[in-house]
């Protein structure tokens, strides 16, 4: 076959597309500080200062997010991969932070990006401004036309103030982002972002011999009206394992307050050009939450402590997590243990061999067969010289010792409250043909079966069938067997139990195959509506005592002939049977 012609291609990029779609991919807010944070670290910034407030100067209220560091500073051409998407001149540098590209993006999601910068080397002071890129990437995308917004970059002499005290520096004033949502740009809230998953909080504290940045960050949230300085690292509660000690603490529930660490490294498996750093806390519940402010504390708020909206749960936060560059990328608590085990745990692994994902939320770009050799690895380091030494298991069991005498308490607690209950119900007594039965009123589903039960063995013969099947955990809750009142043929049929019947019953359940449902009251009158799970339809009809019935008899009826009755049980042995009360 004879090639008639080559033709090559190059492939096209809808530049304005994946500007708003990577802007887009940052779901939670706060990463933009994170992206700040890790920008102003790999300038080698001596102090980084971050600032959100609303401000009213264009008619509404608007979220301005202020970063201002001491760093080198920018340079023309680096100023342009600022705003540029997949361009950085970070790659292959191993101690910067990011090098895909893609992180500043997340100021896309803005009205506006102004940013002064003023490089180390030579002085140069260069503003750029982007003006409504939110706005205009979504009306390029929705025309089908590529027309990025544009960047305006002068050069200045002076920075308009912003930067004039500093050598070097870099100004980012960010307006109107995330559509002006103030939710997670709190103090309290972004104090805990910060120390969790920004390089600001980056576990390399714990880690040996490791260099630690000379650098200072201060932050105020739109709810302060001062800076606080936010230390260094993550953070972790002091060391407490002797429990001697922890017994002067809190004798009752000493291991509660135990704090252990151990920090492990070793080689990847298979992959030893590869390390695994592994720092791995095991904490009670008790200093976690003395420690961390915002984990919500069981019971009424502590007086004097933070108590929001924004608080999580032990199991919400902790566990342990795979990081690369000593930050947090994503919990994989279920690679390595039972939910009862991981909460104790306040761990992290770190390999600089995870491949991110655009947005940095998962370690998922990593390759298949050295991700599961990381995995590997972790788990090894853990199971040999972590949770298998000695330290470890004398927490272990003494946390098993605590929790089942917690479970006792409870226990107790519970015994003592349905002790009380049961004094202050109702008692009743039912009598017929010489024969007694004294029961409490019932105040559920499972009580009305009980009573039933006990009805039965007294009286076998109350009802006209006979019960060969209980089952209250699925489906209806007796199957019973009968005659026929014609043929006299064995008939098997369903008896559904409720403590009140209410026209809001919940029937999980049809009620076409339903013999009766049996009560132990209800407040509906004749003609209301009951439906079931079908979303069938009956009515409610009573019919009082008359020669041939000598009890008060209801039924849910659908318009055909079969009724389904319903046994108002109360009622039933008021009627039938002597029923008395104390």
């Amino acid at each position: 076959m004879a090639i008639q012609t080559t033709i090559t291609y190059t492939p096209q990029v809808f530049v304005s597309k994946e500007l708003r779609e990577i802007s887009r991919d940052f779901t939670r807010p706060e990463e933009m500080i994170r992206e700040a944070i890790s920008n102003s670290l790999d300038a080698k910034a001596s102090q980084i200062h971050i600032y959100a407030y609303t401000d009213m100067t264009y008619g509404e209220e608007e979220l301005v997010v202020e970063i201002k560091d001491d760093g080198t500073g920018m340079t023309l051409d680096d100023l342009k991969l600022f705003f540029d998407l997949g361009r950085s001149n970070k790659r292959g540098n191993k101690e910067a932070i990011g090098e895909k590209g893609h992180g500043t993006k997340i100021f896309y999601n803005s009205s506006e990006v102004i940013v002064f910068t003023k490089y180390l080397e030579n002085g140069e002071i260069y503003k750029a401004t982007l003006k409504d890129p939110f706005r205009q990437l979504n009306i390029a995308v929705n025309r089908g036309v590529d027309e990025p917004p544009e960047i305006t970059i002068e050069q200045l002499d002076k920075a308009d103030n912003y930067l004039d005290d500093l050598h070097s520096g870099t100004f980012i004033i960010v307006r109107g982002y995330d559509r002006n949502n103030t939710a997670t740009f709190g103090q309290e809230f972004l104090t805990d972002y910060i120390r969790w998953f920004t390089a600001w909080g980056s576990i390399k504290n714990q880690i040996p011999k490791s260099s630690i940045p000379d650098c200072k960050l201060f932050l105020k949230g739109v709810n302060k009206d001062t800076y606080d300085q936010i230390p260094y690292g993550h953070s972790f509660p002091n060391e407490c394992y002797d429990f001697s000690e922890l017994r002067l603490i809190d004798d009752r529930r000493p291991e509660n307050h135990y704090v252990r660490k151990w920090v492990k490294s070793a080689p990847v498996i298979d992959y030893p050009q590869h390390k695994v750093d592994v720092v791995f806390y095991i904490e009670g519940d008790g200093a976690k939450r003395i420690h961390n402010e915002m984990l919500k504390w069981p019971g009424r708020p502590k007086p004097g402590r933070y108590n929001g909206r924004d608080q999580y749960t032990v199991s919400d936060r902790y566990g342990i997590y795979l990081c690369k560059d000593f930050i947090p990328i994503q919990r994989k608590n279920e690679e390595f243990a039972e939910k009862s085990e991981w909460t104790k745990w306040h761990a992290f692994v770190n390999c600089q061999a995870f491949e991110l994902t655009a947005n940095r939320a998962t370690i998922e770009n990593t390759q298949k067969k050295l991700l599961n050799k990381i995995i590997e690895t972790a788990q090894q380091i853990l199971l040999e010289e972590i949770l298998s030494t000695d330290e470890y298991f004398e927490f272990a069991e003494k946390a098993k010792l605590e929790a089942g005498r917690r479970k006792a308490e409870l226990e107790k607690i519970s015994v003592k409250r349905r002790v009380s209950k049961a004094r202050s119900q109702l008692f009743y007594n039912v009598q017929r043909d010489g024969k007694s039965l004294q029961f409490s009123e019932p105040t559920s589903e499972q009580a009305v079966i009980w009573l039933l039960a006990q009805l039965l063995t007294v009286w076998p013969n109350i009802f006209t069938w006979r019960a060969i099947d209980v089952n209250s955990h699925f489906g209806y809750d007796l199957l019973i067997e009968q005659p026929h009142y014609l043929t006299n043929n064995i008939e098997h049929r369903f008896v559904e139990c409720k403590y009140r019947l209410t026209d809001g019953e919940d029937f999980n359940h049809s009620l076409t195959y339903l013999h009766q449902i049996i009560c132990w009251e209800t407040p509906l009158n004749d003609g209301d509506k009951v439906s079931d799970i079908q979303h069938k339809v009956y009515t409610f009809q009573s019919n009082a005592p008359n020669e041939d019935s000598p009890y008060r008899r209801y039924y849910l009826d659908d318009g055909r002939p079969y009724k389904v009755e319903v046994i108002v049980l109360k009622r039933f042995l008021e009627d039938c049977y002597y029923l008395s009360s104390r």
